[in-house]
């Protein structure tokens, strides 16, 4: 049995020879914001919700290296700028160089 990736003028991949299905095919799906998701949850959360969700991201967050922090600190800051300046205060990280970037 032999397996094919095949792609066509569109940006679809085909992948062909699996037994139980002839084809899967997948295209890219255009993302008009990439954390609106992640910010619409947060943002339905209570308040008391909220401050159970930074306190076990904190605990968590913590226990990892610097680089790993940031970069987590900067994607909860996408989803929701005071969600990630509440966790860069809590952990004592800086984001203010990274802010203009992130809003951009």
């Amino acid at each position: 049995m032999s397996n094919q990736l095949n792609g066509d003028k569109k940006g679809s991949v085909v992948l062909e020879g699996y037994p139980l299905m002839k084809q899967l095919a997948s295209q890219q799906i255009a993302k008009e914001e990439d954390f609106k998701q992640a910010r619409d949850i947060y943002r339905k959360y209570t308040k008391e919700q909220q401050d159970i969700l930074v306190t076990n991201v904190v605990s968590e967050l913590s226990q990892v290296e610097e680089r790993t922090r940031l970069i987590a600190i900067c994607n909860f800051y996408r989803a929701d700028e005071q969600l990630g300046q509440n966790l860069a205060d809590r952990l004592d990280v800086d984001i203010s160089p990274y802010v203009g970037m992130l809003n951009g």
